[in-house]
């Protein structure tokens, strides 16, 4: 997530890492972490699906959740050749 997160930024976007979130408060039970993350989307102006996330439950209710508030959507694995040149700076 860091390359995309990277990117987000570079494209002027705020940019809340869910794995940071997570990282930081340890313990809690999935049902609370996705309490957490349906408020930072209900803030949110996109959701920014990382490559792997079809693997993800927790990834899937997010989508889900994201669409159901008419988010706008954006998938890493459709920015991939702009990676690179992140990766390069």
């Amino acid at each position: 997530f860091k390359c995309a997160e990277l990117f987000l930024r570079q494209m002027g976007y705020i940019v809340i890492n869910s794995s940071e979130v997570h990282e930081a408060v340890e313990g809690l039970t999935c049902e609370q972490y996705m309490q957490i993350y349906y408020k930072l989307m209900d803030i949110s102006d996109i959701v920014f699906m990382v490559s792997g996330w079809q693997d993800s439950k927790s990834a899937n209710a997010e989508l889900v959740y994201a669409k159901s508030l008419g988010k706008k959507i954006m998938y890493q694995d459709y920015y991939a050749p702009f990676r690179k040149v992140i990766e390069s700076e």
